[in-house]
Formats: C-alpha cells, sequence, structure tokens
C-alpha cells in the first residue's frame, strides 16, 4: 500500500500491484504522481523479492 498517497498526488488509496509490463512511453498520457522515499523504497524491495531466482 502506498502510505504517502496523497503527498505523491493520486486521487485516492493505491497499492502497488506485482504486475510488471513494458509500454511505450508515447503510450504514456500523463503522469498521475511521484512516490515519496519511503514508499520508492518500498516498492524496490517488492521487485527484488519478485525479480531473485
Amino acid at each position: 500500500m502506498i502510505s504517502d498517497w496523497q503527498g505523491a498526488g493520486l486521487l485516492k488509496l493505491s497499492v502497488i500491484k506485482p504486475v510488471i509490463t513494458t509500454i511505450q512511453e508515447d503510450v504514456v498520457i500523463k503522469k498521475l504522481g511521484k512516490l515519496n522515499s519511503t514508499d520508492s523504497h518500498s516498492l524496490m524491495e517488492l521487485l527484488v523479492f519478485l525479480l531473485k531466482p
């Protein structure tokens, strides 16, 4: 769960889904917000957990 969802500029309480995909940059319509350092660190820990062999 994103703890500082309002500070990130999100409209509602949000979670990080463990789905990894790639998209072309020109497909992105707008940026919704930016994670603070705590939430960014949590995301990195989740990615390391999901991607480790």
